[in-house]
């Protein structure tokens, strides 16, 4: 058949096919293949793409450390004001959280405003110390403090724990010991799955906007988005090929100026790729975080890891921290 004979056949089809209102020849969601002679119909099917699968739902919990603050802020901004940034933030997309407090840090101001918007606080620690660098009795004299300045401050004991660093003894031994502690203080380890570099463009970012570098700033910003939807992504791929299924999720974030600037973005992302926010509470009632911790050691490390025992897993989140502070060097 000449090369033509396809298109002129085509075009004859689609003129002889029945009469549609002008809106639906240009709305209609028909395939092409459904105006075509059964002999050519064939011929087309197998190159329409199919649509796009939606992503799988999957649920997770915002828990934001290092409050009232940590890191500076661009030119003219203040704590207060970005505090206020991320709890709109929040409350805008109806998604609860959690946040941590490291307890000699000043500022509690900003921890009111967490509490007037309805957001539970936990036990960071006084001093954000390394267990493995302090006694158990200093770091258990440390948690305790924090404990009952939070107790003073809300009313309330606190409910969770959230170790410093992640970082939760180097030998089996000394985490057993650490976990005996937080037990005695009525507490629960608020684990987490989800872990983040986003820490390592927090000061690129604040220099950006303190030299009016706002296109760099802007870079960064796109870079943190990048990173955290990258980690998302990463630990749900890993609890389906370890634990055999997804599940309920706990996403670490910083209460710091990209938080402030990008937080509005970034749970819009996530809603987009099909997350439900749920609480603290409720993702830790996944059956997972019942599993028995497996590692000891030096590294801080996601809960999913520790639970797999997966040797080296921890390189993927090394090489995002490398990758950004590459990209966008500290000055």
């Amino acid at each position: 058949m000449p090369s033509l004979a396809i298109p002129i056949l085509l075009l004859a089809s689609i003129l002889l096919a029945p009469s549609l209102p002008s809106s639906s020849r240009l709305k209609t969601s028909l395939p092409l293949c459904s105006f075509l002679p059964p002999a050519l119909a064939s011929a087309f099917a197998d190159s329409e793409e199919p649509p796009a699968a939606p992503s799988p739902p999957f649920e997770i919990a915002i828990t934001i450390d290092d409050l009232p603050f940590v890191g500076g802020l661009g030119p003219g901004d203040s704590r207060p004001q970005a505090t206020a940034r991320i709890l709109k933030a929040l409350a805008e997309h109806h998604a609860p959280a959690t946040g941590f407090v490291v307890c000699e840090r000043e500022g509690d101001d900003l921890l009111r405003q967490w509490l007037a918007a309805g957001i539970e606080l936990g036990n960071h620690s006084s001093a954000h110390r390394h267990l493995d660098r302090v006694s158990l009795a200093d770091w258990s004299a440390d948690l305790r403090a924090c404990n009952a300045k939070l107790a003073s401050l809300t009313g309330t004991p606190p409910r969770w724990f959230r170790y410093p660093f992640l970082q939760t003894g180097r030998t089996s031994g000394r985490r057993d010991s650490a976990m005996a502690i937080v037990n005695e203080c009525d507490l629960r380890s608020a684990v987490v799955s989800v872990d983040t570099g986003e820490w390592a463009l927090v000061a690129p970012f604040v220099q950006a906007l303190s030299n009016g570098d706002h296109a760099r700033a802007d870079s960064i910003g796109s870079a943190y988005l990048e990173h955290l939807m990258a980690a998302i992504d990463h630990y749900r791929a890993f609890t389906r090929a370890h634990v055999g299924r997804d599940v309920r999720h706990i996403l670490l974030l910083h209460a710091n100026a990209l938080a402030a600037d990008r937080l509005d973005s970034l749970l819009t992302r996530i809603e987009a790729a099909g997350g439900r926010f749920v609480t603290l509470e409720e993702a830790l009632a996944d059956s997972v975080y019942a599993l028995p911790d497996r590692y000891a050691g030096p590294i801080g490390l996601s809960w999913l890891y520790r639970v797999a025992a997966a040797d080296s897993a921890w390189a993927w989140d090394d090489a995002q921290v490398q990758s950004m502070m590459e990209r966008f060097p500290a000055e």
